[in-house]
């Protein structure tokens, strides 16, 4: 599988043969994959299972929800977009833009403060709330989900943090490099970020909870005027049984209902 920088046996058997000779699969073409900066690691262990499976090459490119959804509005050449919200994707199936509507993912926002262990006995509000906290990192809310939930939270809990004290990432990705880097002590990330990162104070963080922001369903669409013939089995494999297991281990709870949404 390419990064550019920028269920069972019997399911994966009946995928491998749909993309294999007898389906007229041209596996030269690689299957472009527009992936949510917060799923990243997740989607690219599927598509690399997904590759080892079927020979099928795979390119994912991450980034924000909001900058995707704009190119592909614009034709963008993706044939996949896994989003981390179903807000804009149930947006492009009603537009004609996209179609196959699947939930593959659940996410969790959390705060995360490194090297602030003490702060696991304070309160998310009181946290917030101290002065002594200058700054605060999220993700652009215009065009992240992470960061519109972190700006719902804040709204929920009435905290007087102005835009002095927000430092802003255009994605979740960048937003944990402004807090990873001290350009913020403290930040709003997702939990699967935490999970893949490797960090060393990777466990300072409280999950906040879901009844604070909206809710953060991961939906996937193909993009209408893609005709690659591997586009539906990969989303087939990632919410397979095998796919849903990687999600789980990246960080992602399981949807309750995988064909679309409600």
């Amino acid at each position: 599988m390419k990064l550019p920088s920028a269920a069972a046996s019997l399911a994966v058997s009946l995928l491998t043969t749909a993309l294999g000779t007898g389906a007229g699969a041209d596996t030269t073409e690689p299957l472009r994959v527009a992936v949510a900066a917060s799923a990243r690691a997740a989607v690219s262990e599927v598509a690399e299972r997904f590759e080892d499976r079927t020979g099928q090459e795979v390119v994912v490119v991450s980034g924000s929800t909001g900058r995707f959804f704009a190119q592909i509005v614009h034709g963008a050449p993706f044939d996949l977009f896994f989003a981390a919200e179903a807000a804009r994707p149930q947006r492009l199936v009603e537009e004609g833009l996209a179609d196959s509507l699947v939930t593959y993912g659940v996410g969790e926002l959390v705060f995360w403060f490194p090297g602030r262990s003490d702060w696991l006995d304070r309160e998310l509000r009181e946290v917030l709330s101290d002065r002594g906290l200058r700054r605060v990192a999220l993700a652009n809310p215009r065009v992240a989900p992470y960061g519109a939930a972190a700006v719902a939270v804040i709204e929920a809990l009435d905290l007087a943090i102005d835009d002095r004290r927000r430092v802003y990432g255009e994605d979740v990705g960048q937003t944990l490099l402004l807090v990873a880097t001290g350009a913020a002590p403290a930040g709003f990330v997702a939990r699967s970020q935490l999970v893949e990162s490797g960090l060393k104070d990777a466990s300072d963080f409280w999950i906040v909870p879901s009844e604070l922001h909206p809710d953060l369903d991961h939906c996937a669409v193909r993009v209408v005027g893609s005709d690659h013939p591997a586009a539906a089995s990969f989303l087939s494999f990632a919410t397979s049984a095998e796919g849903q297991a990687i999600f789980r281990r990246r960080g992602f709870a399981t949807p309750t209902k995988i064909a679309g949404v409600e």
